[in-house]
C-alpha cells in the first residue's frame, strides 16, 4: 500500500508541475493562488498525474524496472489520449468542429504529453527494495557458531 502511495503521489506532483508553471507565466508570482480559490480546479491539476503514477505502478507489478524512456513515454501517451478524448468533446451538438480546433487540439496534446511525461520522471523506476528483517542476537550468535564448526571441520580435513 505504501508503495502504490509512493508512485500515486510522485505521479501527482510531477503532474503539477505545468498547471503551475502555466498559472505563474500567466498570472505572475500569485498565479498558483487561483488553485487554492477554485477548489474545483484541483481534480484537473493532480489528477492526470495521479493517473499516471496508478499506470506506472500497475506497470511495475509486470516488469522487475521499468526505464526512464519508458516511464515518460508512458506519462505523455496516456496524458495525450486523454486530451485526444477531452477535445473531441469540444465538438458542437450539429457535429460541426468549433473554430481553431486543429491549434487547441494541438495545444492540448503537448501540453498534457509534457504533463504526463514530468509526470512519468516522477515515478520511481522500478520496485522497491523490500527489507529483510533483521535477525535477534541469539540467531546471529547462533550463525556465527555453526560457521565456526563448519570452518573447523573444513580445517581438520584439510589436515
Amino acid at each position: 500500500m505504501i508503495e502504490f502511495l509512493k508512485y500515486v503521489l510522485r505521479g501527482m506532483l510531477g503532474g503539477m508541475i505545468v498547471p503551475i508553471l502555466w498559472s505563474i507565466l500567466l498570472f505572475g508570482l500569485g498565479g498558483p493562488l487561483f488553485l487554492v480559490y477554485f477548489s474545483d480546479s484541483w481534480k484537473y491539476v493532480l489528477g492526470p498525474g495521479a493517473l499516471v503514477g496508478l499506470l506506472i505502478w500497475l506497470c511495475s507489478l509486470v516488469f522487475e524496472r521499468l526505464g526512464l524512456i519508458a516511464r515518460i513515454a508512458t506519462g505523455a501517451r496516456v496524458l495525450s489520449a486523454i486530451a485526444m478524448i477531452r477535445s473531441l468533446d469540444s465538438y458542437l451538438p450539429n457535429g460541426e468542429r468549433p473554430p481553431h480546433f486543429g491549434q487547441t487540439l494541438a495545444w492540448f496534446v503537448v501540453n498534457f504529453a509534457v504533463s504526463g511525461a514530468l509526470s512519468g520522471l516522477a515515478c520511481p523506476g522500478g520496485r522497491f527494495p523490500k527489507r529483510e528483517p533483521k535477525l535477534t542476537y541469539r540467531e546471529r550468535v547462533r550463525m556465527y557458531e555453526e560457521a565456526e564448526a563448519e570452518a573447523k571441520r573444513a580445517r581438520e580435513r584439510l589436515r
